[in-house]
């Protein structure tokens, strides 16, 4: 059994225990149960994990008791390491015939327990290396750190990292302008007034239908229920627009002498055009929204922001790089080879990261999305305008008729 020492404080006399107490029942020739006990940063095959494992069988094999009925030999050993390798060796006994009960006694398979450490050991870990990676980013920024002590990232990555960067910023800087679609009154500034207009009717409503509901069959004066509120209206300029020329008009034509007074009717042609250009303002927006924003968005809070985090584990792990290197230089001799792990280990990592910020950089890049949502802004905005192009011709020809008859019959009364 191999376990880190971590592991082997917990766990290892137990085993032990269930082992012996098998073997006791056991008769003839019995199995050994060997343990080494793997020190901290020692890997479970490196050279000295097998020098060890030879001198617990050495020791547990000199230390073997054997003659006649089968009794069980142990012994134990230490390496030669500042006292930190230990091993148990149960060795077999001879007994009698020996030989042929070796190959039919109960064969014990080594198993490696898994080299874990403690919640408390890994999260020193990770303080320290949080530490080591703050230190040295303090010092390269400023500038106590040489070039040539700063691991250099492939050309591929620092490419991708530069285009990915102004991909962003090309989104932010689109999305900064377009996102004033998400709300309808971006283009109709005094609709502050007639939103506190409805909302003081709102209330009054609510009001007053309270009171008209409750305060039945009590000596209160009831008072009538109220009307209706009038409707939500939308606060954009085209339907702005339509009120007012609606509005208008009707005044215009209550006054008239006639009935086809010329500018209460070129009012009321100019609100029916303008009530077309406000149904495709609505729909513009709401296509800008769902085929734009909603999208343009959402790939910068995913697929570019992975990359970000990615090129942000990049960074951390070529600090801890960078930090192990400077460990290492300046590492004892006793704690060299410690050191060089902690080197080697931060390499790997590094690469690992370096390859899946690139992997991931490019899928952004190469999205096809982006443009595919630029070109629904443009359709939206092409079928706003030229609907809007449309209805104002229409009625822009039967109003230049008025005009120009209004303005004949002006000249007409001014030569009389």
């Amino acid at each position: 059994l191999e376990p880190e020492v971590s592991v082997a404080n917990f766990h290892l006399k137990s085993f032990e225990q269930e082992f012996e107490a098998a073997l006791e029942q056991l008769s003839g020739a019995k199995p050994r149960f060997l343990s080494y006990v793997i020190p901290p940063g020692e890997g479970v095959s490196g050279d000295g994990a097998q020098a060890g494992r030879d001198d617990a069988r050495t020791m547990g094999d000199s230390g073997s008791t054997g003659s006649g009925g089968g009794g069980r030999g142990k012994g134990s050993a230490a390496a030669n390491e500042g006292g930190e390798r230990t091993a148990v060796d149960a060795g077999y006994d001879g007994g009698v015939g020996g030989d042929v009960q070796r190959k039919t006694s109960m064969r014990v398979a080594v198993t490696r327990a898994p080299v874990t450490r403690p919640v408390v050991a890994q999260a020193g870990s990770k303080i320290s290396k949080g530490f080591n990676s703050s230190v040295q980013a303090t010092k390269e920024r400023l500038g106590q750190v040489a070039p040539d002590e700063i691991t250099e990232l492939p050309q591929e990555y620092k490419d991708l990292e530069a285009r990915v960067d102004a991909l962003r910023a090309a989104y932010l800087t689109l999305l900064k302008i377009t996102k004033v679609y998400e709300h309808e009154s971006y283009d109709y500034l005094t609709h502050v007034q007639e939103s506190i207009h409805e909302l003081s009717s709102f209330l009054s409503y609510n009001i007053s239908s309270f009171a008209a509901t409750n305060l039945k069959g009590t000596n209160l004066p009831v008072p009538a229920s109220p009307a209706a509120p009038p409707p939500t209206q939308h606060k954009t300029l085209p339907h702005a627009l339509l009120r007012a020329a609606a509005t208008a008009s009707n005044a215009v034509q209550a006054t008239a002498p006639g009935p086809d007074d010329a500018l209460a009717k070129a009012l009321a042609l100019y609100a029916a055009a303008y009530e077309r250009v406000a149904l495709a303002r609505l729909d513009h927006d709401a296509a800008v929204q769902l085929n734009f924003l909603h999208p343009w968005q959402t790939t910068l809070n995913t697929s570019i922001a992975v990359a970000i985090k990615a090129r942000q584990a990049v960074r951390v792990s070529r600090l801890e790089l960078d930090a192990a290197k400077q460990t290492l230089k300046n590492a004892s001799p006793a704690k060299q080879e410690h050191a060089r792990l902690e080197v080697e280990n931060a390499e790997d990592d590094l690469v690992q990261k370096t390859e899946v910020a690139i992997t991931l950089m490019k899928t952004v890049l190469e999205n096809p999305e982006p443009i595919k949502n630029l070109n629904e802004l443009a359709k939206a905005q092409l079928l706003y305008f030229s609907t809007a192009a449309e209805a104002l011709s229409t009625v822009q020809g039967e109003i230049d008729e008025l005009s120009v008859a209004a303005e004949g019959q002006y000249r007409k009364s001014r030569d009389h």
